[in-house]
């Protein structure tokens, strides 16, 4: 156990050590003047494996920002960096980032039709690596049956989970959440729900 333990930290810190790498690409990119040169860079990056850049080309093409706003080309990249591929990145997740955004992207139907269980699905995955936003969202949909089958106790895991980080409108959104949650279920499901959050924690690898 100890063995694995420390595999695991080792993992962890060679994870973290290649995210700071990864990103520091992203940010070298976007310091270059010429907008073609910005998108050719990141573009190499993403296909060398960078899922940070690949994240970074799914919110320009989103929102428009040096490049034209292109949906098709910001769901495809975002995809890329979402992605939970464990072939080509071992021990790697697809970026909670990227996840929420999709997640987004087909909760609001964002220039494609509206998809409310495909945007739980990408909640459920980035708010499982920690996204505060992803699990407030997952939080919202479980407790008003959308895109999953309505479930006021995983709305209230959830919920509890986030306002552990969430700050401001957001904390008090998902207090709102928790709260009216609450008062749909026994103690004993909140008991029980109150179990679960004790335990959880984000997964990392």
């Amino acid at each position: 156990m100890k063995r694995i333990l420390i595999l695991l930290a080792l993992v962890l810190a060679i994870g973290t050590v290649r995210a700071d790498i990864f990103q520091d690409k992203v940010d070298e990119a976007l310091e270059l003047k010429d907008n073609a040169e910005i998108l050719k860079m990141l573009e190499a990056e993403a296909f060398r494996g960078n899922l940070r850049a690949a994240l970074q080309l799914g919110i320009m093409y989103r929102t428009g920002d040096r490049v034209r706003k292109d949906m098709a080309q910001a769901i495809r990249w975002l995809e890329e960096a979402a992605d939970v591929n464990w072939m080509r990145f071992r021990f790697k997740l697809g970026l909670d980032e990227a996840q929420y955004v999709l997640g987004m992207i087909r909760l609001k139907g964002e220039d494609t039709t509206p998809d409310s269980e495909e945007a739980a699905e990408w909640f459920e995955q980035a708010a499982k690596q920690g996204n505060t936003r992803a699990q407030t969202e997952l939080a919202d949909l479980y407790l008003n049956g959308r895109g999953v089958e309505r479930d006021p106790e995983q709305a209230w895991i959830w919920a509890q989970i986030a306002a552990d980080y969430a700050t401001g409108d957001e904390l008090k959104r998902t207090e709102s959440i928790r709260d009216a949650a609450a008062k749909q279920l026994s103690p004993e499901q909140l008991a029980k729900a109150k179990a679960f959050v004790d335990g959880w924690y984000p997964r990392s690898i």
